[in-house]
């Protein structure tokens, strides 16, 4: 959530594509699985990309920020998939589902105080219940549990791959949200006015 107000949501979205690589050279150190050329060169070229895009922008502290907050992501993301195959081995159905729960309740009991903590010593501030963006909030909470429903589960009943060219197609579809909300605004700009002045 802070690379977002550092970076647009597509380049996160590319950026967060890599995590595929970072799955790959994990695998590679951490299971033992085999080396293939074409895979590491995949990874580099997948690495090297993302180098690329923190320079499109320059190299300044924002730009920065949000990639390397965005690759910490990823790397993170690769690290609990590698460890979960290593830990847990092939699941069936039924244990994602029993995992998922525990992690959900491992979550609210190991992270929950947190944030009482963080509102005790005025680190945090909680506003009015009226002054919460519910609706926001909600549609946020919905579509993250519709995701992890649908990438933890859809891994167990169909290939891997398939849910890795979903994850894809996030970037096409944040790029065209993010030029459909700035649509508005580039029309009213003098160059695309029809007014006569």
């Amino acid at each position: 959530m802070l690379a977002l107000r550092r970076i647009s949501p597509s380049d996160a979205a590319a950026i967060f594509c890599c995590n595929k690589a970072f799955v790959f050279l994990l695998s590679w150190i951490i299971l033992k699985e085999r080396f293939m050329g074409v895979r590491i060169v995949a990874a580099i070229l997948s690495i090297t990309g993302i180098v690329m895009m923190a320079y499109a922008d320059g190299f300044h502290s924002d730009s920065i920020t949000g990639v390397a907050l965005v690759v910490g992501s990823a790397s993170s993301s690769a690290l609990y998939k590698v460890l979960f195959k290593l830990l847990v081995g092939e699941v069936k159905f039924g244990e994602v589902a029993v995992f998922l729960s525990a992690l959900g309740l491992c979550n609210l009991l190991l992270l929950s105080w947190l944030s009482l903590i963080l509102y005790i010593t005025r680190v945090e501030y909680w506003p009015s219940a009226q002054l919460v963006p519910w609706e926001q909030l909600c549609t946020l909470a919905a579509l993250l549990l519709t995701f992890n429903v649908l990438v933890n589960f859809g891994i167990v009943l169909t290939y891997p791959s398939l849910i890795s060219v979903g994850v894809f197609l996030s970037v096409p579809a944040n790029a065209g949200r993010s030029r459909s909300r700035r649509e508005p605004a580039l029309l009213n700009t003098p160059q695309h006015s029809t007014e006569k002045g």
